[in-house]
């Protein structure tokens, strides 16, 4: 019994020494940073702007590194029909030097030549674009206009193919 009751006296003098109450010295609302708080909140703000910057930067590099590689295709698929397109005219000369009428097929590859500088045209706006969307804020609100001159660029594409095709019927059956 007695083993209880220091041990109770005991925790009774431990709870009171050790765990008295502490009293603020005057209670107020505002709060007023130190400057401490306030360079490391600046030093957050700024180590934020700062990955956002290195963000918006990778971002556009794979914008560009895509659309680089985009741009590639449509130029080599221009210059594999431009090879076509040679090939066809020095058809025509041939088929001239023998004394046939090729004024068809002249004809059909010049309704390709309308083709090709619409094609030129959307190349440049193509190139104009991707600059802006590269140097904007916000590039995508662009994208659809990017997207159309892309379209455009292939339907040009798909033109001069079909005009190519149509000169190399006739050449085959004149």
């Amino acid at each position: 019994m007695k083993s209880k009751f220091t041990k109770a006296i005991f925790f009774i003098f431990l709870f009171t020494f050790f765990l008295s109450p502490t009293l603020a010295i005057s209670s107020t609302d505002d709060f007023t940073p130190t400057p401490t708080r306030i360079q490391v909140r600046q030093e957050a703000q700024t180590a934020i702007q700062e990955k956002k910057g290195i963000l918006t930067q990778v971002r556009k590099n794979a914008i560009n590194r895509i659309h680089n590689r985009i741009r590639s295709r449509i130029v080599a698929r221009y210059n594999y029909l431009q090879k076509f397109k040679a090939r066809i005219e020095n058809r025509i000369l041939e088929k001239e030097q023998n004394g046939k009428d090729m004024s068809y097929a002249k004809n059909k590859l010049a309704e390709g030549a309308q083709h090709e500088e619409s094609y030129a045209v959307n190349l440049e706006a193509y190139e104009a674009e991707l600059d802006k969307i590269l140097n904007s804020e916000s590039p995508k609100g662009l994208m659809p206009q990017l997207r159309q001159i892309l379209k455009d660029l292939g339907d040009n594409l798909r033109n001069i193919r079909k005009t190519l095709i149509g000169a190399t019927k006739l050449l085959v059956h004149l």
